[in-house]
């Protein structure tokens, strides 16, 4: 019965997708061709199975600006919710980049996060970290009009997490930090974007996550979109009590201004 209220409550509702830890921060890039600000609001409607089963609703909001050769992005997200007096969602995050073009092909990332998530065990993680992104469809053929578009992304990270946990409650490491992103403008006013991500701890590699997020996009109008996102979330070596994995699908709307 809970399961089917949430597929009735998601696709009845016009709401938006959402963030989870292990954030994908891939997905937050947008390709702005304006100097200057922009932004975006969000509002969403999901349902989640893995570390926690629930029905839930939360709230985004991001900045970005724009100047010559680069661009910097700020994006937060908190959700928060409670069922049957018992609080089945608590975890929010910010991550703040700065892109620098070094050439039309090759991108210097740098970046700031931090982000807790209660059903994880999570209270609090920080990173800070540096990368190269290539485009490599304009790499390999030079050309700005493919209705595709491909990057790869590499770089390190320094990671300190504090779990809830007696043992070992606190980590700091370094990681390896690897994205392929592929875009496909279909038509229009339809596309399609999957985003992978491999992190691991460059001195014991068994110790990783793995995330991947798929999203077909319809523009309804100017400024105003219908998302279908599929995301899935692993991490080889959870602390005590947590599963490897969590699942997350979600139907919305996006308003960019």
């Amino acid at each position: 019965m809970r399961s089917a209220a949430a597929i009735i409550i998601i696709f009845t509702f016009t709401l938006l997708k959402s963030s989870y830890s292990q954030v994908n921060t891939e997905k937050f890039r947008k390709e702005s061709e304006k100097p200057g600000f922009s932004g975006n609001a969000s509002a969403a409607a999901g349902l989640a199975s893995g570390n926690s089963e629930f029905v839930k609703v939360n709230s985004g909001l991001r900045l970005d600006y724009s100047g010559k050769g680069y661009t910097f992005f700020l994006v937060g997200n908190y959700d928060f919710q409670e069922a049957n007096n018992d609080k089945v969602v608590n975890k929010g995050f910010a991550h703040l980049r700065n892109i620098i073009a070094l050439s039309p092909e090759f991108f210097l990332e740098l970046f700031l996060q931090k982000e807790f998530d209660q059903f994880i065990l999570l209270k609090d993680r920080n990173l800070a970290g540096a990368g190269l992104r290539v485009d490599l469809v304009r790499l390999i053929s030079d050309t700005t009009s493919s209705p595709a578009q491909v990057f790869i992304g590499s770089g390190l990270m320094y990671e300190n997490e504090y779990y809830d946990i007696l043992l070992s409650p606190e980590t700091n490491l370094v990681r390896s930090t690897n994205y392929l992103t592929f875009k496909w403008r279909i038509t229009g006013i339809l596309s399609f974007i999957t985003i992978n991500y491999f992190q691991f701890d460059i001195e014991r590699i068994h110790d990783f996550r793995f995330i991947t997020d798929t999203s077909l996009s319809f523009l309804i109008m100017e400024n105003l979109s219908f998302d279908s996102t599929a995301s899935f979330r692993f991490d080889n070596e959870p602390v005590p009590d947590v599963k490897k994995f969590d699942l997350e699908l979600m139907n919305g709307i996006t308003f960019s201004f």
